[in-house]
């Protein structure tokens, strides 16, 4: 049997997500760094990361293609221990990816959302995200149990992982 091609998308932060995406966009696994189970509470868990993505590699049939992770900067007006926090995360994701012999690439949140979503309607690029994602790869689920409000950062993953798929 033929591999199947994955996407790996991730979008970095505490909030953030990975989403695993098949060669026809059909979500494969996700997991959210903020959720119960998630590779962050608090702080990050690097283990849990490592886990998923090594049971991900290990699925008969399916090899992963790509990787593509969000290109994080420091903000002018966010404080020191923020920025901080958002190299580690950032630093710690791009570890684990080289670390596990994956291709990766680190593109800009403008490139993506400019690539992806250039022509969703809507005022704020999160909610265009969700959109986008709710009508493109409906399986995927952004809200679960008792969340109402869809999850942004699997939103943002999958559409970085659609984005990876022309690469």
């Amino acid at each position: 049997m033929a591999d199947v091609l994955l996407t790996i998308g991730i979008d970095p932060g505490k909030k953030g997500a990975v989403v695993a995406l098949d060669h026809e966009a059909r979500p494969i696994d996700w997991i959210a760094a903020d959720e119960p189970g998630g590779y962050c509470d608090g702080d990050y868990l690097p283990k849990v990361l490592v886990d998923w993505l090594d049971e991900l590699k290990s699925r008969e049939g399916y090899a992963v293609r790509l990787v593509i992770i969000e290109k994080q900067n420091a903000r002018p007006m966010e404080g020191r221990s923020s920025c901080f926090t958002n190299g580690k995360g950032f630093g710690m994701l791009i570890g684990i990816i080289a670390a596990a012999g994956l291709p990766y690439k680190i593109v800009s949140p403008a490139k993506w959302t400019r690539d992806v979503l250039g022509g969703v309607k809507g005022a704020e690029r999160k909610s265009k995200s969700i959109a986008h994602v709710q009508a493109r790869v409906p399986d995927i689920k952004l809200t679960w149990g008792r969340r109402r409000v869809p999850h942004d950062g699997i939103a943002d993953a999958t559409c970085l992982s659609l984005w990876g798929m022309d690469k």
